[in-house]
């Protein structure tokens, strides 16, 4: 349904409410049918079809008077070197953002891993080893402040990532 058809039957529709209220009697559409039916017919008639049709063609001609024009300046820059070509690629973007985004979640979950598989590397050595003393606390810090410093240096990249 054409949008001036459909304006014109909501606004008919109010009009025939707020008509209902005054008077209980009141036929909107009855009245209003004849000046619709014109206007359906007017928009439908073989003359609007024609003149659309008309307009159209002449569009498409001046168009295609323009075409030979235009190739010409494109073959004249593209021998000259310069004929630039600007692309849209909103969705490479969108994927390219997303992808950077998941190799820094998955380098975080990486080093999370590694700090959980440290901390169970210290444990068994202490179990089965006996390693203890000086030498263990120089491990868990050492280790401990470098998963610190990776998770850092991911988690700031993960958070500039979000703009």
């Amino acid at each position: 349904m054409p949008g001036p058809v459909a304006t014109l039957l909501r606004a008919l529709m109010m009009m025939e409410g707020i008509g209902l209220q005054l008077d209980p009697n009141l036929e909107v559409f009855g009245m209003a049918r004849p000046f619709v039916e014109k206007a359906m017919a007017e928009q439908v008639s073989p003359f609007s079809i024609g003149a659309q049709i008309l307009n159209r063609g002449r569009d498409i001609g001046q168009e295609a008077m323009e075409l030979p024009e235009q190739f010409g300046n494109v073959l004249r820059r593209l021998n000259r070197g310069s004929l630039q070509v600007q692309t849209r690629e909103v969705e490479l973007r969108h994927l390219s953002r997303a992808l950077v985004s998941a190799a820094n979640y998955l380098g975080l979950s990486i080093v999370l891993a590694s700090i959980i598989l440290f901390l169970g590397l210290i444990a068994v050595a202490q179990s089965i080893g006996g390693l203890g003393g000086t030498m263990q606390a120089v491990l868990i810090v050492v280790g401990t402040l470098g998963a610190i410093v990776a998770a850092l240096f991911l988690g700031l990249a993960l958070w500039r990532g979000r703009d």
